[in-house]
């Protein structure tokens, strides 16, 4: 994962550190356990304009569900680029 902050110029003027990702389990109240995890972190600046840069990986190996695939955290947040890519190796 890879975080960062843009400033108006378009220089990274913050970068989220391996110590502020928080790792927890994605449990809901309808199931007692969940075998999937969540990392999260917060990324503030105060001055704007500003933009917020993510890039993140998931590895599936086994069936893949991306017909909810939303490029978005909340609907009223504005997104200016978003890119999926699947890589599907050949099997041998």
């Amino acid at each position: 994962m890879e975080a960062y902050v843009i400033d108006a110029n378009g220089d990274k003027v913050k970068k989220v550190r391996k110590r502020d990702v928080k790792t927890r389990n994605r449990s809901t109240y309808s199931t007692f356990y969940q075998d999937a995890i969540i990392e999260e972190f917060d990324l503030h600046w105060s001055t704007y304009p500003h933009l917020i840069k993510y890039v993140y990986r998931i590895i599936e190996k086994d069936f893949v569900f991306i017909a909810n695939w939303t490029p978005y955290i909340k609907s009223d947040l504005k997104v200016k680029s978003s890119t999926l890519t699947v890589d599907i190796p050949r099997r041998l």
